[in-house]
């Protein structure tokens, strides 16, 4: 079977997926995985969850995420990317989510990029205030549930893993059909450009 994630390659696709993957908490497939992105993202110990509830585009922001445990209400602000840069909004939307500091959540906030980021991009990530996972940092979090007998779920972490490699790759490429092969080219080159 076709892997759903070679064809659903853009960030509207990556915002669904989380958005589906924090929407089911609660399913005994997916709320391990639900568990250990929230003891990475927020900070989670020993809470118990009540609630979940996502929204996309809240103020531009790709996804939000309302998280009501039994000790506290926090809310994920999660800006993703898959293969552009962040261009200078994460200032714009920390106005926004200021509000929601002044209130009775606790506020994260998580720059999600599935590919690899530049050092450029790590300052002005870093400079607004959001923490940075990259493509390593994100299959290592979701490298568990490549057998996962949730069919999205697996195929989701081995999508990860095809990016992971290819962002790791030292051989010449030898092709250049889609974005994996450009992840292979950019690691190729960064890898050997001593050669050059």
């Amino acid at each position: 079977m076709k892997n759903l994630f070679d064809l659903a390659t853009k960030e509207l696709s990556q915002d669904a997926i989380l958005r589906w993957i924090f929407e089911n908490w609660d399913d005994n497939d997916i709320k391990d995985l639900v568990n250990d992105l929230l003891k990475e993202f927020c900070k989670f110990s020993d809470e118990k969850i009540d609630k979940i509830v996502t929204s996309s585009q809240w103020k531009h922001t790709d996804v939000s995420i309302l998280i009501i445990t039994n000790i506290r209400k926090v809310v994920l602000f999660i800006e993703d990317k898959t293969f552009t840069q962040e261009h200078n909004q994460l200032d714009s939307y920390n106005q926004h989510i200021q509000k929601c500091e002044n209130e009775e959540y606790d506020v994260y906030k998580v720059f999600y990029k599935t590919s690899t980021i530049d050092d450029d991009e790590i300052k002005r990530v870093e400079s607004a205030g959001w923490k940075i996972y990259d493509i390593e940092k994100i299959y290592y979090l979701f490298k568990k549930y490549l057998n996962s007998s949730n069919l999205i779920l697996k195929q989701y972490a081995e999508y990860l893993k095809k990016l992971f490699e290819a962002s790791r790759n030292e051989e010449k490429p030898t092709s250049n059909e889609g974005n994996i092969d450009i992840l292979k080219w950019k690691s190729f080159f960064k890898k050997n450009l001593f050669l050059y």
